[in-house]
């Protein structure tokens, strides 16, 4: 497959900014494989085409305000992005500036840190995980897409604003160790009015973790689909929650994930319970492509995806090689494109 197989052309006014107000205002499109049917509603009715015999899985990650600002001690100013720990006195970090091998970059009047490493894009700091991620929750900023930035640039507004550290985060979110640095976006169409109405319905909600790293927001580069590799991150899901998992998939229950992430975390997950391997913590870098037998997730909730990046590719193949259909509808019915745009609903 050809990954030019995978584009498309927008109108730049549909990327959203901002989220939907309240989040479950968004719109929704479904779209029917079976029929190849496409529906429109809102968001917030989505509660009223679900049963009792559905589960919803959701990621409950938390994110952290990955960007940040830095200063050599020459002067010049740098931003960045925080990419992982590597262990307790070492990161791994992206810096839009120049920077070589033995630079001091300052942080605070009370924290350095010195580049020990540069291999492209990548830099290598030595300092303390702690304060370092200390640093960033006093300092930090969402690392919001590139794209929302840029768009917020061009209409002359702020590219950071104070709503973001509220609607960068998802509801189900829960701090720990463990974090991400970009948002399971899907999940931000869920408020407490969808929540009771899921609750009322009978609705199971089950919740996992994918630890979202910046690696998402690298581009697929081989134009070759299938000799692209996606980047690793950590997956959580504990060890009561995947027994019921399965015991729902055995009753013939609906699995629905919520995100991308969600999805590559149970095929994952399945892969891995079929080697008999661990299943409560585990690295994955499953990139799911057409053609591709999904067994565990039977309907997927998703945004709308960016042009030939690795999130539409797995639309392609949960879709049936009818992404095109759909995107090319939503445009035309001019639906919010991206982190903060509506929902698609693939059953």
């Amino acid at each position: 497959m050809k990954l030019s197989d995978y584009d498309y052309q927008f109108p730049q006014d549909l990327i959203a900014v901002s989220p939907a107000s309240p989040r479950s205002s968004s719109r929704l499109l479904s779209f029917e494989r079976s029929h190849e049917r496409l529906s429109e509603s809102l968001f917030n009715a989505l509660p009223d085409f679900l049963s009792s015999s559905d589960v919803i899985v959701m990621n409950k990650t938390h994110v952290i305000p990955a960007r940040f600002e830095a200063t050599k001690k020459t002067g010049g100013r740098l931003e960045g992005l925080f990419f992982e720990s590597l262990n307790k006195d070492r990161i791994k970090v992206w810096l839009q500036g120049r920077v070589k091998e033995g630079d001091e970059l300052i942080f605070s009047d009370k924290l350095s840190a010195r580049v020990i490493e540069k291999k492209e894009r990548d830099v290598f700091l030595d300092i303390s995980q702690a304060a370092f991620l200390e640093f960033l929750s006093l300092h930090g900023k969402p690392a919001l897409p590139p794209y929302i930035l840029k768009r917020r640039r061009e209409l002359h507004l702020s590219e950071d604003q104070s709503s973001d550290f509220e609607s960068y985060q998802t509801l189900m979110a829960e701090a720990s160790v463990h974090f991400s640095v970009a948002a399971p976006t899907a999940s931000f169409h869920f408020d407490e009015l969808v929540f009771k109405k899921l609750q009322e319905r009978g609705v199971q909600i089950e919740t996992i973790s994918l630890h979202i790293g910046a690696g998402t927001f690298l581009p697929l580069e081989n134009s070759e689909v299938e000799k692209n590799h996606l980047h690793s991150e950590f997956v959580e899901i504990e060890p009561e929650v995947w027994e019921r998992l399965l015991r729902y998939k055995s009753e013939g229950k609906r699995l629905i994930a919520v995100g991308t992430t969600v999805t590559r975390s149970l095929e994952s997950a399945w892969l891995r319970h079929q080697k008999s391997l661990p299943i409560d913590s585990f690295q994955t870098d499953l990139f799911i492509y057409p053609p591709y037998s999904f067994q565990m997730v039977d309907s997927l909730i998703t945004n709308f995806h960016q042009p030939k990046s690795s999130l539409l590719v797995l639309i392609d193949a949960f879709s049936k090689a009818k992404w095109r259909q759909i995107y090319n509808y939503a445009l035309e019915k001019r639906y919010r494109l991206f982190s903060y745009g509506d929902a698609l609903w693939i059953q």
